[in-house]
Formats: C-alpha cells, structure tokens, sequence
C-alpha cells in the first residue's frame, strides 16, 4: 500500500511521527533551539526528529491499523478519527502551550471513555482520604442512613466522571504496556491509577481556572526519558508518558472493534462544505402535517415569521386540518393550532370566501379556547387584529407565563417568537403594571428597551418614554416601524 494514501492523522499517530505538506511546517514543529532548554524536540521521543528513518516493519504495522481504523462502523470510525486530530494537534501545541498539549491528550482519553464505557459507581472508588474521614462519622449513624448519604456522595457528576475516565483506560492497557523496551522508565502498574487521577485534575483545572501545570512538567528532559515522575509522593504522568498511554489505549481499542465489509451511512451530510440550516418558513409551514398536531407549534412560529416579512404561504388546507382535529391534539398543540388559525382567519386578505367562512365557524366553535392564559393566546393581543372574546387575565399571571416562555423558548420543541412580538408583549405587560407597581413596570419596559437592541427606532422611543416618566403609546408604532423597514428593504432590492 502506498504510504501518501494514509491520512495524515494516521500516519502521525502509527508512525509515531509528522506528516505535511508544507516542509516548514514540519521544520518549525521538529525544530532544536540552542536558546531554549523545553523545545518540543525535547519533550518526546523519535517523533519529532528530523533525522528519523521509518524502516519496512513499521511501515506495515501502520498498513495493518490503517486497515483495521477503516473496516470500523461509521460511528466508531469517526469517534476515533477525532481523537487521533487531537492527538496530532496536541504535539504541534507544544511549540505553544505545554498545558494545553498534556490537556489535549486527556481530552482524547476522556472523549473516548464517554463513549465506550458505562461506569456504575461504587463507595470503593471514592477518594481515599475523603472516605476515610467519613467512614468515622457513619460509625455514629445508622447503617441506613450512611448508605443512603454514601449513594448521594458517589452520585456526584465529577467523580463519575473521574472515574469513568481511570476505569476505560486502565482496561485497554495491555501487558506490553509494562514493560520496559528502552533506557526509558516507564509507569508502575499499581501507579496507573493515581497518575490518571492526577491528570484528569491537571487537565480540569487548566481548563475551568487556568491554573498553570506544574513546573516539573514544563521539564522535557524529564518527559523524555520517563512516564512519569514523583511529587511529594504522589505520582504524575509526564507529557511523554501521557503520549504512549493515548497511543496504547487508541492502538488496543481499535483492535477490539468488529469490522465490517459495507455499512448503509448518509454519506452525503458528510461531504466538506455541507452546512445544515433551517429552511425559510414560507417553502414549508403551508405543508399537510399530521391530525395531532405534532407541527403546530413550529408552523406558528414560521406563520409570525412570515408575517412579519409579508410573505406568509398558502394555509388553507393545513389550517383547516388543524380545525376540524383540535381535540385530538394535546393540549399544547391544540392551543398553538388554534392561535395559528385564529391568527390565520383574522389577518389574513385574499382567502377565498368558502374558507374563510370555514375558519371563522371554527374560530367560533372553539372561542372558548382563548379563556386561558398561555403563551398562544398572550401573543394575539400584540397582532394588529380583533380578539372577538373578552379576556380577564391577571398581569402577574402573564408576566409569571411569559417569563416561564423565556426559559423554555431555546428548546428545540417549544415556540420562539421573533424579537419584535416578545417587545410588544412586554410593553403591553408593563403598561398592565402601571398602576400597580411602578417596580414591575420599570423591570418590563426595561425589559423590552434590552430586547429591541436591534432596532434603534423601537429602542428610542421606549428610552423617551423612561426618561420622560411617559406611558408608553399604543404598540401600533412597533408595527409602523416593521412595515417602514420592509418597505425600505423592497426599495434597496428593486434598485439597479
């Protein structure tokens, strides 16, 4: 097999070396400083010498992986091929960052262990020193309540996690992994464990806080001839020894996988340059959807989007659907279709007079739906149409829904509105605060001066009315503002 068919991910990993096609690139990654005592050359290995010949056994070993790497399951494949970029991206941060090369290969090493290994928890891993201390204070409790606080403490998401990580590791790393083939000292067996440990928490500490690693790790001598070395007892992995155990763990891992000879994939969604994005709701909100509704709530929101820029489909039929099935939905759903054909029937010019006949018996049968107080039938008080039913909300109870709206709008099943209707719904509950609670009406109009951040016309006008200590007017300028712009946007477009 010819070696330039290998990816060069690959290739660095089973060659232990580095592949580009650029020259400087390999010189400036493998360079020797006579200035500098930690220059990546010298923190490893072979893999960044520059006089470093690949001979015809190693060469065959990398054809045998390569052969292995590409008869895996997609999923497997990918996952692999990720960390083997990582893996090569960490030995050209160290001409960098020290720190985050030792984080990259940690990051390797705990993506896979997310991935392939399901860690039950258990009081024995619980750290020692900790355990110790609270096996005293459980000899003065019950034995079921020191089980009951003992599954709590094990609950703890990063001690999973840490424990997860030490488990899939230790368990690819095979005998030969012990033992010596060099001058190089490597990692004790029964030292694994804490030097894992010790690297989850270099790793996590230099990312969350940015604590810098220790300075005996910045020393390349010592990476270069040990896995690890000794700090007041405790056992750390050089950058050297971390490298060998990524390579052992990722070797043996890819080994124990089945191959496969063709696997039916979307290969298409993986081609370069395919970008997934959401298609415009005017090429697909008019679409049959199903008698439960399933896609009310996402065709709401594309009907408010198009709405807005004048350009809302077609309906007839799947509103119509939406009618005549409304009590088969869920309750959500029921009120998402049927503010959608309220909002439909009412605002809508040039429907046929059958259909709008139709909507408006419908509207009528089910009126009953506007009593309640919910997100759906909120957003119809800010739209320029008639609301043919008296509503007697409380405003605390809409503020409370629209706010339950704002933690939930980012969900990918739930509605969000475009910026321009939440402004409006905020400027009408605080005009229901006006007289209740100057505090409340300040938090909302603020609320909506924030949101139309976007919109310096909008946003001026609420500012005048703050510092002018004036009730805001009729949202009606809001919608003068949207048809201005529009019409300027139609004006730019149309010119030559």
């Amino acid at each position: 097999m010819r070696i330039d068919i290998i990816p060069n991910p690959i290739k660095h990993h089973k060659l232990a070396c580095v592949f580009d096609i650029d020259k400087s690139v390999v010189e400036r990654v493998c360079r020797q400083s006579e200035s500098r005592l930690n220059f990546p050359s010298a923190f490893i290995k072979d893999t960044l010498d520059l006089s470093r010949h690949i001979n015809s056994d190693e060469l065959d070993i990398c054809e045998k992986f390569f052969k292995q790497l590409i008869g895996l399951k997609r999923k497997d494949y990918k996952i692999i091929v990720n960390c083997l970029t990582a893996y090569n991206a960490s030995i050209r941060l160290l001409t960098e960052d020290i720190g985050l090369a030792y984080s990259m290969l940690v990051y390797c090493l705990d993506s896979l262990s997310q991935g392939y290994e399901n860690y039950r928890p258990s009081w024995e891993d619980y750290d020692q020193d900790k355990k110790s201390s609270l096996e005293k204070i459980f000899g003065n409790l019950p034995d079921e309540i020191s089980l009951d606080i003992k599954n709590i403490l094990i609950q703890d998401e990063q001690f999973k996690l840490s424990q997860r990580f030490k488990n899939f590791i230790v368990k690819y790393l095979d005998n030969d992994y012990y033992h010596k083939k060099d001058e190089r000292n490597i990692v004790k067996k029964d030292d694994v464990e804490i030097a894992l440990a010790n690297a989850y928490i270099i790793r996590s500490k230099y990312v969350h806080i940015l604590q810098p690693v220790t300075d005996l790790l910045t020393i390349a001598g010592l990476s270069k001839n040990n896995d690890t070395f000794q700090n007041q007892h405790n056992i750390y992995f050089t950058y050297g020894g971390l490298l060998r155990t990524v390579r052992t763990v990722i070797n043996n891992l890819i080994f124990s996988f089945e191959t496969v000879n063709s696997e039916t994939i979307n290969w298409h969604d993986e081609l370069p340059g395919i970008i997934k994005v959401d298609v415009a709701p005017q090429y697909w909100i008019w679409q049959p959807d199903s008698k439960s509704g399933e896609g009310a709530i996402k065709r709401l929101e594309g009907f408010l989007t198009c709405y807005i820029r004048k350009n809302v489909p077609d309906m007839n039929d799947v509103i119509k659907l939406y009618f005549k099935h409304l009590y088969e939905m869920k309750e959500e759903n029921r009120h998402a279709a049927f503010a959608l054909g309220y909002l439909y029937g009412k605002a809508m010019k040039g429907i046929d007079e059958d259909s709008k006949k139709f909507f408006e018996q419908y509207i009528m049968k089910h009126i009953e739906l506007l009593d309640k107080c919910c997100i759906y039938n909120i957003l119809l008080l800010v739209m320029p149409i008639s609301i043919t039913r008296e509503v007697l909300w409380d405003t605390d109870v809409c503020a409370k829904i629209v706010l339950e709206y704002n933690k939930k709008k980012h969900k990918h099943n739930k509605i969000k509105l475009p910026w321009e209707i939440e402004t409006m719904i905020y400027l009408v509950i605080a005009y229901g605060f006006k007289e209740e609670s100057s505090e409340k009406y300040n938090e909302w109009i603020w609320k909506a001066y924030y949101n139309s951040n976007n919109e310096i016309k909008i946003q001026t006008k609420i500012k005048e009315c703050i510092n002018n200590k004036k009730i805001l007017p009729d949202i009606s300028f809001i919608w003068d503002i949207i048809d201005a712009r529009l019409k300027k946007e139609e004006w730019e477009m149309a010119k030559p």
